[in-house]
């Protein structure tokens, strides 16, 4: 019998608002990516969320420790964006 996969116990909607938040993050859009992130977050604690949080888009912000704390964080991204 295979062992389950992870990863597949996160829904797909995770990895879809992972990736919105990475195009925000990309077009400095930065206050609807850490929203997107955060949302990404409630679907499961997939180390791809956090890591994606943290260097994605705080790093953009130069944002550094909170870019550290983000990647650790289990329940939203650690960054106020005012």
């Amino acid at each position: 019998m295979r062992e389950p996969n992870p990863q597949s116990e996160v829904p797909a909607r995770g990895f879809i608002l992972m990736d919105r938040g990475q195009l925000l993050s990309h077009d400095k859009r930065f206050e609807e990516a850490v929203q997107a992130h955060t949302q990404a977050l409630s679907y499961g604690d997939h180390w791809r969320f956090r890591l994606r949080a943290g260097f994605d888009t705080c790093w953009r912000m130069n944002r550094y420790p909170e870019a550290l704390e983000g990647c650790h964080s289990r329940d939203s991204v650690a960054v106020s964006t005012g």
